[in-house]
């Protein structure tokens, strides 16, 4: 735990750029399924103090994401 003369915050980012394919029924007017992929970044930083003492930390996490959505009618 930290004391009374510490401090920590964490920082979070993500981008996303997807790419995809909707697909819609001409005889039931509506989508009927989404399809998107891409890669991503996300990027972490932590800092921390206690006292006279800091500590920060960061990372980078890469990847490729893949979202499928299936859209019914009821």
């Amino acid at each position: 735990p930290l004391g009374s003369n510490s401090t920590s915050a964490l920082e979070t980012s993500v981008e996303l750029e997807l790419e995809g394919q909707l697909l819609w029924s001409i005889k039931e007017q509506r989508a009927v399924s989404l399809s998107l992929s891409d890669d991503f970044v996300q990027d972490m930083e932590h800092n921390m103090s206690r006292g006279d003492r800091e500590m920060s930390m960061t990372s980078t996490t890469e990847g490729e994401i893949e979202i499928e959505v299936t859209i019914s009618a009821d």
